[in-house]
């Protein structure tokens, strides 16, 4: 049993820089998807934990802090590209029926935003989202 001072918060998932998963959600659900390789791994997991009814919680801990995008650099190619993709991927897997039809119906609009930015990785993204291209890039 884990014990802090502060009180652990539910959540709805948390994000893999810094988990403590029980053996028994793995032998449930299932590891993390591979295809991910990164991005959205870590939030398909706990959805599909949620779902099979484990609890979420955070516990602050002092001294732990995690500095988002730092290996890929936010905003890079790289980044843009898996963002991209997974954020696909994942509204396949395991969205609500509601957001796979608005994501869907909003495509033409996000790939005409990222072409306006000059955001090439998220269009080569989404280009291997639908030759179904995915794993490391």
């Amino acid at each position: 049993r884990w014990t802090t001072i502060v009180p652990a918060t539910q959540m709805d998932w948390i994000d893999g820089a810094f988990t403590a998963i029980h053996a028994k959600i793995f032998q449930t659900i299932g590891e993390f998807y591979a295809p991910y390789f990164i991005y959205y791994e870590d939030i398909d997991l706990c959805i599909r934990a949620k779902r099979a009814g484990f609890p979420l919680r955070w516990f602050p801990i002092d001294g732990i802090r995690h500095e988002g995008s730092v290996v890929l650099g936010r905003g890079s190619f790289r980044h843009q590209y898996y963002a991209a993709r997974n954020h696909l991927k994942f509204v396949e897997r395991l969205a609500p029926l509601r957001v796979k039809i608005y994501e869907y119906m909003r495509l033409p609009k996000t790939v005409y935003e990222h072409v306006i930015r000059r955001e090439w990785g998220a269009l080569l993204g989404i280009f291997h989202y639908f030759i179904r291209r995915f794993g490391r890039l």
